[in-house]
């Protein structure tokens, strides 16, 4: 079976994160120890951004983001080809959930669809990385959320070290929301970290992630929950932060033979990457032309070629069961998701993959499609 996805460590790095674990169990210190600060340091310098706040999930950084930028009883605008994950933070925040529409060649957010969707009360606007690609016009969305007082957050769940006109996912908004989810380019397991250079965020986001505490427990100031990473989860993400660079080349590569490979292969074909683009590839996303059912061909790709494949996000989040029964979107206004996402296929993706598995995987999709 080639997987679609799988963790990227070296023989190195898991001799030097054994070694760290030693040290931790050694030292009793299992929370808030070295190895948590070490990794929020590497992580923040890694971007250039002043803080980095490690928390135990992509989710809980994002509904913290959100309740700091104060959502509850506002709107906040999220595309809804995404996880159902980004859209159930902006509930429990207690904001208003606004969906829109994707963009038809990139399937990330659309700015002529955000412009429609934006009231007095919008408070935020949540941009997805979906797949590791940055919108090329996303400079426009910071512009436009700027000029109406907007706050810009970033879903980086699947964008680690992807780059628009030079500059890192995540370091366009108020901040950048990271997932370590164990498909993800860079894990610990389960963990996700919150980017800013906002003071006040970071400050906020180390007291909710640990119950709302002040001067310690005995001081509570806010209603937080139990989201920390604990120091083993810290030792991990420092080491795949440390190789982010080798796998970004490593998945960089296999995306220049995916396009070598699928060219001229008859009902599927690539994005269109522009100069200012660097994707991270969390997965390499395809679309199969008119006349052919993604259903069928991801079934015979895995039962009849031994290949795992699915999707992003197929259904999207205004067609999933809990979103139809209680928020009753109309589907006439994601007219580009109800018709792009059922053409989209996301192919296998991670280090591990060598020249002859992207070969194997072409050609059973020649002879699926042909």
């Amino acid at each position: 079976m080639i997987k679609s996805a799988q963790p990227f460590f070296s023989e190195v790095h898991k001799r030097k994160i054994k070694k760290d674990f030693d040290r931790v169990l050694s030292s009793g210190r299992l929370i808030f120890g070295p190895f948590t600060s070490r990794f929020e340091e590497a992580f923040s310098r890694y971007h250039k951004r002043s803080y980095a706040v490690a928390v135990h999930s992509c989710s809980a950084a994002l509904e913290i983001t959100l309740r700091y930028v104060g959502v509850k009883g506002f709107e906040v605008i999220v595309p809804t080809n995404t996880f159902v994950a980004t859209a159930f933070s902006v509930l429990r925040a207690g904001g208003r959930l606004v969906l829109s529409d994707s963009e038809p060649e990139y399937y990330g957010l659309a700015l002529s669809a955000l412009e429609k969707r934006v009231t007095p009360k919008t408070r935020a606007v949540i941009v997805v990385h979906i797949g590791g690609y940055m919108v090329p016009w996303l400079p426009e969305i910071k512009k436009f959320c700027n000029k109406k007082s907007i706050a810009l957050i970033e879903d980086v769940a699947h964008g680690h070290g992807a780059r628009l006109d030079g500059k890192l996912a995540g370091t366009f908004g108020i901040a950048g929301c990271f997932s370590f989810y164990p498909t993800k380019i860079m894990t610990s397991g389960v963990g996700g970290c919150i980017l800013t250079d906002n003071e006040g965020l970071a400050r906020f986001a180390r007291s909710l992630r640990h119950f709302g505490e002040g001067n310690g427990l005995g001081d509570i100031r806010y209603e937080g929950s139990n989201w920390i990473m604990d120091e083993f989860r810290a030792v991990v993400a420092y080491y795949q932060l440390i190789a982010l660079s080798e796998n970004l080349e490593k998945r960089r590569e296999i995306a220049k033979w995916y396009s070598q490979e699928l060219e001229g292969i008859e009902g599927i074909h690539g994005l269109r990457i522009q100069k200012t683009q660097e994707p991270a590839y969390y997965r390499f996303l395809s679309f199969l032309g008119p006349g052919y059912t993604k259903a069928n061909i991801l079934k015979s790709l895995r039962e009849d070629y031994g290949i795992e494949a699915g999707s992003l996000y197929d259904p999207p989040v205004h067609r999933q069961p809990y979103f139809e029964k209680n928020f009753r979107y109309k589907p006439v206004d994601f007219s580009v998701s109800e018709q792009a996402l059922p053409k989209q296929i996301a192919l296998p993706m991670h280090p591990g993959l060598r020249r002859k598995d992207i070969h194997r995987i072409a050609k059973a999709l020649k002879e699926i499609l042909g």
